[in-house]
């Protein structure tokens, strides 16, 4: 794992390091990262993002139906694109977006956001969430690709993604004259799955041959929310450098306990893909292996965040959680 001083070098629009096993960013606020992974259970997100297709305000705001009349968009039938609010009330929000919830200058999302409190005159981008066929590739691991293709989920390397309930979709790459993504649990075909980037991905990788997930793409300047439920969580943390157990901005947002066993934990993942777990305890943190000792800042600042943590989740309600970026991030 990488330093701030990535982050120092990426705010300049140079070539840098960032996060673990990944590298260079460039042309801010535009960047390419490479993460590897290894046999065993690999955690990780989107941390460079599509480019914004339409951004601009909302001239009105009628429960769950938005008009934004910058918003000049052909959507693809069959995707999905985010909404992130960005500011306002909601700022951060996001929403998944079918394609055919857009037309002409109307977004029509799955929640009422008006009574959550947008108005009009607040701001927003759109983006094209990309699809499992975009972030890992069809091509098969021995023909160069990122996925150990096989004829079922049992021999190949799966992709998890949480469902929002708790649980997870599974999806593997099938072997063949043409290889596609198949659903674990109805073993049919399921193209243009999407991946949206608060959400941590698990990648269960079946063999030791050397993999790297590859991204490129826009450097997000303003934090995102999620939610949490009861249990385990993979968080994507969005920004590809810079963030630490110090500034992440979790602290406001997890249930802090007299120890871990009632507390919300942080599972930081390593390179070994073993986790060290963190809890909130009298307004500090606390590693869980050391448990009677709260961490100072410089020892919190030095447990860096990668692509995605895992939040594991105590109390029954839900909880939204803020994803910060590094501060630096408002200057590119």
């Amino acid at each position: 794992m990488k330093s701030r001083f990535a982050l120092t070098i990426l705010a300049a629009a140079a070539l840098t390091s960032v996060s673990r096993a990944q590298t260079t960013a460039y042309t801010n606020p535009v960047g390419y990262t490479t993460q590897t992974l290894s046999k065993g259970t690999n955690l990780a997100g989107l941390t460079l993002h599509n480019p914004t297709l339409s951004s601009g305000t909302f001239s009105a705001v009628a429960g769950t139906s938005l008009t934004a009349p910058n918003l000049s968009l052909n959507p693809t039938a069959g995707r999905t694109y985010i909404l992130e609010i960005t500011s306002g009330t909601l700022a951060g929000v996001i929403q998944e977006i079918p394609a055919a919830s857009i037309s002409g200058t109307t977004i029509t999302t799955s929640q009422n956001l008006a009574s959550l409190g947008l108005a009009v005159g607040n701001s927003y981008k759109l983006r094209l969430a990309p699809t499992l066929e975009e972030v890992f590739t069809t091509t098969p691991l021995n023909n160069g690709g990122v996925l150990h293709a096989a004829l079922n989920a049992t021999s190949a390397d799966v992709v998890s993604i949480p469902n929002g309930a708790g649980g997870y979709d599974r999806y593997y790459l099938r072997s063949g004259a043409t290889p596609a993504f198949r659903n674990v649990a109805t073993n049919t075909v399921s193209p243009n799955v999407p991946v949206i980037y608060v959400d941590g991905l698990t990648i269960d990788k079946k063999t030791t041959t050397a993999a790297a997930l590859n991204a490129t793409g826009e450097v997000k300047t303003t934090g995102s929310n999620t939610v949490v439920v009861k249990g385990i969580n993979p968080v994507g943390i969005v920004a590809p450098a810079g963030l630490n157990l110090f500034n992440a901005g979790l602290e406001d947002d997890l249930f802090a306990a007299l120890n871990a066993t009632s507390a919300d934990v942080v599972w930081v993942q390593q390179p070994n893909l073993t986790y060290r777990k963190f809890f909130r305890r009298s307004g500090a943190w606390r590693d869980v292996a050391n448990a009677t000792v709260n961490l100072t800042q410089a020892q919190a600042e030095a447990v860096t965040l990668s692509s995605a943590i895992i939040i594991e989740r105590k109390a029954a309600n839900a909880a939204n959680l803020d994803l910060n970026v590094p501060s630096a991030y408002s200057n590119l």
